[in-house]
């Protein structure tokens, strides 16, 4: 009976110590249970951290795209804006040279016709002057004079005015010699007054010969 007792005891105190061991092994596997946890649980922390960072950066990235893609959508609508502008200045530039061809053309045919001008200006005074001179070449001289104001018509339209005027100037001294031989009408007796007469209608058909 002792030494049943002595084995019970034994088995106790194996029995203890097999206890305290799994307490312990379990007190082990509880802290390492709860360390694994706690690095789980740092992970996960770390992880949502890191997917919320990553998150962001791709939100990031997308912007970043976004933006180059504008950019270079914009570059390429400008580019084509800046050929147009390019092909409209080239245009320009032709037309620009052309006009100043033209423009050289025009210039030189102003010249010729300034020079035609002036001399058959220069004609007409001269033909002018040797009229007062001399009456017999009257008619070689009109004939000489009309061909120099039909050039003259063709270069400058502007010499119509003056022919206007030369025609307003000529009413004006038909109508002061009218009222000169009105007034002198008055003036002269009987006995000159053929003679007036006489010297008033030669003066009108010199002035209408003129």
């Amino acid at each position: 009976m002792r030494s049943e007792r002595q084995q019970l005891q034994e088995n106790y105190n194996k029995l203890a110590k097999d206890i305290g061991r799994m307490s312990t092994e379990k007190s082990q596997i509880y802290a390492q249970l709860e360390h694994e946890r706690f690095q789980r649980e740092l992970g996960d922390l770390v992880l949502d951290q890191y997917k919320d960072e990553v998150i962001e950066r791709n939100k990031e990235i997308e912007r970043e795209v976004f933006k180059k893609e504008l950019n270079d959508l914009l570059l390429e609508q400008y580019r084509g804006e800046i050929e147009e502008q390019r092909k409209s200045l080239r245009e320009n530039e032709h037309q620009i040279a052309s006009c100043h061809r033209q423009m050289f053309a025009f210039s030189s045919q102003v010249s010729y016709w300034r020079q035609r001008v002036n001399l058959g200006e220069t004609q007409i005074c001269k033909l002018t002057s040797e009229l007062e001179y001399s009456k017999g070449e009257m008619q070689r001289q009109n004939t000489m004079i009309a061909r120099l104001e039909k050039e003259r018509g063709e270069a400058v339209d502007e010499c119509s005015f003056f022919q206007a005027e030369i025609r307003k100037l000529k009413a004006t001294y038909d109508e002061l010699n009218m009222r000169v031989d009105a007034l002198s009408a008055t003036d002269v007796t009987e006995t000159d007054e053929p003679r007036k007469i006489r010297a008033t209608k030669k003066r009108r058909q010199q002035h209408t010969s003129q």
